[in-house]
């Protein structure tokens, strides 16, 4: 098949691709790691030994044998060595395999864009540059989120399973992340919860494989985890001839060669599967991303996918809403006139209506923001009407001493005298201590240091860190810059970039105007 013909094929297709990435994709980029690579790592055995023992070479179940050696070699230091590092992690050990995740997350970490090859970072500038609806990955790692970082990423089965998810600037990691170390798929018993949802997984994502381009990339064509995806959607479709014909010119494998010199070639392939099963797709094989990207690069989008995301997330929270009125944000024309973002209005209307709904319909985003710039709101209301109807029965992490401080309360007596359902959810700096994988050596870094080694490669640790470092007085107007620097952009953050945002935010509050409060 010409490029000239694929095109055409692409150019018919009414929704921008998906990406579905795999871990050659990472290692291609950040050269990370193969999985018994990984696994052997960890071990202070050959992975052979494992496999011997066991009668088995399934990288799941010797996950699952090295996890329980792992976890008894912390707990036998953790016992004989009172002062050894590790010490720092027993409040997070609540499982056997706890230990041998949040070790692997943390050494994954250490793998970044920064230093790669110059080669390296171009591709992934142009591959962040063009109109892709979201990723799926079965990947541990963050670097798709560093290419896409205004796109909202979903961890696990069950974050994807129960949420409202827009099929839009997304990001899907189905085998968990490094960010939250419990999340990963890694053991026998991980692998075997994750398959008993496969079924339900495959039925969420099925709208994006009928509608949308899916390139795989960083994947064998023999995968088990995509193989058996790819057949519980099969179940779904065979029944219907067309419905097979729309996932032949939508399903395409980017099979990576080792030559060099390999020019791209792209075919029709039937991909034989379990049951004697046939499914149609296209192959790529090619040594080198960058025409795949090129290619790719055809779809024109007059809106931003992150923004487009946003938009469509917010109809639909009007149209389903039974209180529509808490979903709408009022402005005046004059007002309208101030904001030079906006990409499109929808409607006019009676704002003095919406005024009175009252302060019960300020959202969280425009209370984080207050807390860096005036809005002049009824401090009072704020504490009695928004923030506990922001209560959602989990960790509340919401901003309440720049109030707290407006109406005159400093102390835990004053505030359970007058908002007792506001002080069982105050934070102190230490409560908002959200990452406790930071090396010592990070932990001792200056704000001004913490600045320049993360924050243009790896955002989320900047606002991670900053409450566990030691922050003079005079630094605290920094933390405030840096907020206002991002918070325009947090609501395009990543589910995990934009909960580290929002504690920052919280220990600013804490920091600037609540230093009488402590836990």
């Amino acid at each position: 098949m010409e490029k000239e013909e694929f095109l055409g094929i692409l150019k018919t297709k009414k929704s921008a691709p998906f990406l579905f990435l795999g871990s050659g994709f990472t290692k291609h980029y950040l050269n990370t790691p193969k999985w018994d690579e990984l696994l052997q790592h960890f071990s202070s055995k050959p992975l052979g030994q494992y496999s011997s023992t066991l009668g088995t070479e399934d990288l799941y179940v010797i996950a699952s044998a090295l996890a329980k050696d792992v976890n008894e070699e912390f707990w036998r230091k953790i016992q004989n060595e009172p002062e050894c590092d590790e010490h720092r992690f027993v409040s997070s050990i609540r499982s056997q395999d706890d230990y041998l995740k949040l070790i692997i997350s943390k050494y994954l970490l250490d793998y970044t864009i920064d230093g790669i090859p110059e080669k390296s970072i171009s591709e992934l500038n142009f591959l962040s540059s063009i109109n892709i609806d979201g990723i799926i990955t079965t990947n541990w790692d963050d670097l798709a989120e560093l290419v896409f970082p205004k796109f909202k990423t979903f961890v696990g089965q069950e974050d994807l399973l129960f949420s409202d998810v827009q099929n839009v600037g997304e990001i899907y990691k189905i085998h968990g992340s490094i960010l939250d170390s419990r999340s990963l798929v890694l053991t026998k018993e991980d692998y075997d919860d994750y398959n008993s949802k496969n079924a339900y997984l495959a039925a969420k994502l099925i709208t994006i494989f009928v509608e949308h381009p899916v390139v795989f990339i960083g994947y064998s064509l023999n995968d088990p985890n995509v193989q058996n995806l790819l057949e519980t959607m099969m179940r779904s479709v065979e029944k219907n001839n067309k419905g097979l014909e729309r996932l032949r010119n939508n399903l395409i494998f980017v099979e990576w060669v080792k030559n060099p010199m390999q020019e791209i070639k792209i075919d029709y392939m039937d991909k034989h599967m379990n049951d004697n099963k046939i499914l149609p797709c296209i192959v790529i094989k090619t040594h080198d991303f960058m025409p795949i990207y090129e290619l790719l690069s055809h779809y024109e989008r007059t809106i931003p996918t992150h923004l487009l995301r946003l938009y469509k997330k917010n109809f639909y929270n009007i149209v389903r809403s039974e209180r529509p009125e808490r979903k709408i944000y009022a402005l005046s024309d004059a007002e309208l006139d101030k904001c030079d973002d906006i990409q499109f209005v929808c409607g006019f209307g009676a704002i003095e209506k919406y005024k009175a709904v009252g302060y019960k319909s300020i959202d969280r985003s425009l209370l984080f923001k207050d807390i860096v710039e005036e809005n002049d709101f009824n401090s009072d209301l704020i504490l009695k009407q928004t923030i506990p109807s922001l209560f959602n029965g989990k960790n509340n992490y919401l901003p309440c001493f720049k109030y707290l401080n407006n109406m005159g309360i400093s102390s835990k007596e004053e505030c359970a005298e007058s908002y007792p359902q506001i002080l069982h959810e105050l934070k102190d700096g230490n409560s908002l201590q959200a990452y406790p994988h930071f090396a010592d050596c990070d932990i001792e870094l200056s704000l001004e240091g913490v600045l320049e080694k993360y924050e243009n490669v790896c955002l989320w640790k900047v606002f991670a860190l900053i409450p566990y470092i030691t922050i003079t007085d005079c630094e605290v107007g920094k933390i405030e810059d840096l907020i206002k620097k991002y918070i325009e952009q947090s609501l395009q953050f990543g589910n995990n970039t934009l909960t580290y945002f929002r504690k920052l935010v919280c220990y600013y509050d804490w920091r600037k105007y609540g230093k009488w409060f402590h836990k």
